[in-house]
């Protein structure tokens, strides 16, 4: 009996000094895949802004406004309260440098749709300019990241690390 209580004793043991290993390994694990990707994708947007945009001045955001080189249809107007920033013909891109604040930004003055981007100092905004098919065409504005933004210009990804 006691050699019985001995062995469970020891294998006991020898779980309980296991137990931390498995438990980081499980930490591990649980980051994994998807952890990377965040950290591939900030990566990436640190990159793009330092070697291609540059960084916003002191005190400012920037937003960066693009379309997909597949889009077809005729050059977008971008409008922030009415007034026009820029024209924006497929497969291009604009910065616009901004104080700290709200904007309100449009590309088509008969649908309404505008696209609200609270900017914050020292951080750059990517603006998708794209088209709905559902609705005959009709160009609109959304949020995108430093991925579809690479995704978008040119189609394939640019060497920048």
């Amino acid at each position: 009996m006691n050699a019985i209580l001995f062995r469970g004793a020891t294998l006991l043991a020898l779980l309980l000094f296991c137990l931390p290993a498995i438990a980081q390994r499980t930490r591990f694990e649980s980051q994994g895949e998807a952890f990377i990707a965040a950290e591939d994708k900030a990566m990436i947007e640190t990159a793009l802004v330092r070697h291609v945009f540059g960084a916003p001045q002191s005190g400012k955001g920037q937003i960066v406004f693009f379309r997909s080189q597949k889009s077809t249809s005729a050059a977008f107007e971008v409008r922030e309260n009415g007034a026009e920033l820029a024209t924006l013909p497929s497969g291009s891109y604009f910065i616009v440098a901004a104080q700290p604040g709200t904007y309100s930004f449009t590309v088509d003055a008969e649908a309404g749709e505008v696209l609200t981007v609270e900017v914050k100092p020292g951080r750059t905004h990517f603006v998708k300019a794209s088209n709905r098919r559902a609705e005959g065409e009709r160009p609109y504005l959304s949020r995108a990241d430093a991925m579809t933004f690479l995704g978008a210009i040119g189609g394939r990804r640019l060497s920048i690390l």
